[in-house]
């Protein structure tokens, strides 16, 4: 890399450069993230794809994609969607596959956030083109391995932020394009910043920031070194962001208006109200700034144990948080407004702006590293803004501190594949996130199903029932996970109970597994018409699942209705895969019914699965 630093050649960035450094990154993302394929589906995995119809994709077909791109589980996230289909068919069902896209994706985001720190380094130093390269690669290796965004890579779902990010930066790189290029080229930047934009919007809902950003990148980047306000219209540009934060605040404080209206309603399901969250966030966001600067792995973690603020001095780090958030912003602004520093002050208010949706008022979970992905890029740029600095004023000390840099960007690689190893094993993880979140219901519950999957039915009980007491009876899939374990047990009656506790947490719009273990209980009791109903009910949201045909043909053989079960039969023959499974139907059926007499016994022999 000494073609790269200061006095070491040309101003001029050669093809082969960029394509090298290009490569080299992707390269490192790829051995950083080497262990994350053999992960599995984890958390809201399950719920967002696994167990949710339209991309579980068997066979390619453009009926299939538009059902899974129309059809997101989670409203405007179109596109994500649409590559979890892919990945379903690309490997049948397997995490495998779906990991392997998003260590790809996260490679794609990293040699974005290159390309856009390049950009805005340029602003910053003209004289040596290839050092603001090196530091540009430099930002973009800090970012790409440092493991706060280790989580959106592991954990499937998060593949919304990464695309989000993606085509946030894009968009942005392509503007800042747009405003340097001549005039018959600059319409097809215009343009690919538009589609981009478009792809965001429909990937995660903080890319929804996008026109803020744009309007910072005018006047903080392309306007860097100039006169900021120009003419009238930049003075209404300028005040819009003021005033629609104006806006919202107000219809906020009155509690009515469209945004009130929209995301208020939202905190009857949280055991937070909007008040203690906008007093939690400026503490949590000082959190995830410990994270950057002291990324132990052993600080990460799926849940995070955080204390709701409830006043200003409760906890009294709130007050200083809020302080420290106010300061942080009123410097930016003060560099924002000077045209020698106006770039430095657009760095430090990435982190505000991409942080405004997920960090205020919406009705969200307190914390997950994964939305520190977007904010991560403007810190990074912000640190190679003083690498710059240092190899402009400093040269002789350039390589040293190239050095150092590569040093940490080692050992924050080191930190992200032991993080990502720490997914392969489910009950590994929540044993981990039990340990670092022992408060939270969540954390227990998931530790308590993956205890009795591997067998360990005594010790998913205790973390079960820990689960329930916390949540002060309301960790839904605790009740559901322990009425199970009952149920296999042979004890119906405190089954029942739970499992109809569950059900009743989520009345309006049930899971269909709760259906199901509704159904499995009425089975057990010989309560066959009922037990047929949840059944019904349950197919009719999952009509993907075998196990909810097998126990459906069983109700209906205790009704004796012999059509109706070998018709379900039937069904759970052509959706399941596994030969065993099958031949276990087949002889059943076949030492069960009698088809021309249409007569079948009560199956005896078979238990709901």
């Amino acid at each position: 890399m000494n073609g790269l630093l200061p006095g070491s050649g040309s101003n001029k960035v050669r093809a082969l450069q960029v394509v090298g450094l290009a490569l080299l990154l992707a390269i490192i993302v790829a051995l950083t993230y080497r262990e994350a394929p053999g992960n599995e589906f984890h958390f809201d995995d399950h719920r967002n794809i696994v167990d949710y119809g339209p991309v579980r994709m068997e066979q390619p077909s453009g009926k299939a994609l538009l059902d899974a791109f129309a059809n997101p589980k989670l409203q405007y996230r179109n596109f994500p969607s649409l590559t979890f289909a892919v990945d379903w068919w690309r490997g049948g069902g397997e995490a495998r596959a779906f990991l392997q896209t998003n260590v790809f994706l996260h490679a794609l985001t990293a040699l974005a956030v290159f390309a856009f720190a390049y950009r805005l380094l340029c602003r910053l130093q003209t004289e040596n083109r290839r050092t603001v390269l090196l530091a540009a690669f430099c930002v973009a290796l800090l970012w790409a391995v440092h493991p706060i965004n280790s989580q959106a890579v592991n954990l499937i779902v998060q593949r919304m932020a990464i695309l989000a990010t993606l085509f946030v930066l894009l968009s942005l790189t392509c503007y800042l394009e747009a405003r340097r290029a001549d005039s018959t080229r600059h319409i097809a930047w215009y343009a690919a910043a538009a589609l981009f934009g478009v792809l965001g919007a429909f990937s995660k809902e903080n890319a929804w920031i996008l026109p803020l950003l744009v309007l910072a990148v005018e006047y903080g980047v392309v306007r860097h070194g100039q006169v900021l306000v120009q003419n009238k219209l930049d003075v209404l540009l300028l005040a819009l962001p003021f005033v629609g934060l104006a806006l919202v605040a107000t219809d906020l404080a009155l509690g009515s208006g469209p945004v009130s209206n929209s995301f208020l309603s939202g905190y009857e399901t949280r055991s937070f109200s909007m008040e203690e969250r906008l007093l939690t966030q400026p503490r949590v966001i000082f959190f995830y700034l410990s994270l950057i600067l002291w990324p132990l792995p052993g600080r990460f973690s799926l849940e995070h144990d955080f204390a709701v603020s409830t006043s200003l001095l409760g906890p009294p780090t709130t007050l200083l948080s809020l302080l420290g958030i106010a300061v942080l912003i009123f410097t930016a602004l003060r560099l924002f407004v000077r045209p020698q520093t106006r770039l430095l002050g657009f760095l430090l208010l990435w982190p505000a702006m991409t942080l405004v949706i997920e960090s205020s008022f919406i009705p969200l979970e307190l914390v997950f590293e994964h939305r520190m992905y977007m904010p991560m890029v403007g810190l990074a740029v912000l640190a190679g803004a003083g690498l710059l600095a240092l190899c402009h004023r400093l040269p002789k000390y350039a390589p040293g501190s190239i050095a150092v840099l590569l040093v940490i960007a080692l050992a924050l690689a080191v930190s992200t594949s032991q993080r990502t190893k720490l997914w392969q094993d489910p009950l590994t993880l929540n044993a981990d996130a039990v340990r670092k979140a022992p408060n939270s219901s969540r954390a227990w519950s998931n530790l308590g199903m993956y205890r009795y999957l591997s067998g360990d039915q005594d010790g998913a009980i205790a973390a079960l029932e820990q689960a329930i007491e916390l949540s002060g009876g309301k960790e839904m899939k605790a009740l559901e996970h322990l009425g199970v374990i009952y149920l296999d047990l042979g004890d119906l009656e405190r089954a029942e109970t739970l499992v109809d506790r569950a059900y009743r947490l989520q009345w309006d719009n049930p899971e269909p597994s709760v259906l199901n273990h509704m159904g499995e209980v009425q089975l057990a009791r010989k309560r066959y018409a009922p037990a047929a109903r949840f059944f019904e009910r349950a197919i009719s949201i999952a009509p993907w699942k075998t196990a909810y045909y097998w126990n459906i043909a069983l109700a209906y053989e205790g009704l004796a209705d012999c059509s109706m079960a070998l018709k379900n039969w039937r069904k759970y023959l052509d959706l399941e895969k596994d030969p065993d499974s099958r031949r276990q139907v087949e002889e059943h059926v076949a030492g069960t019914y009698n088809l021309e007499a249409n007569t079948c016994g009560q199956a005896q022999s078979q238990q709901s699965q």
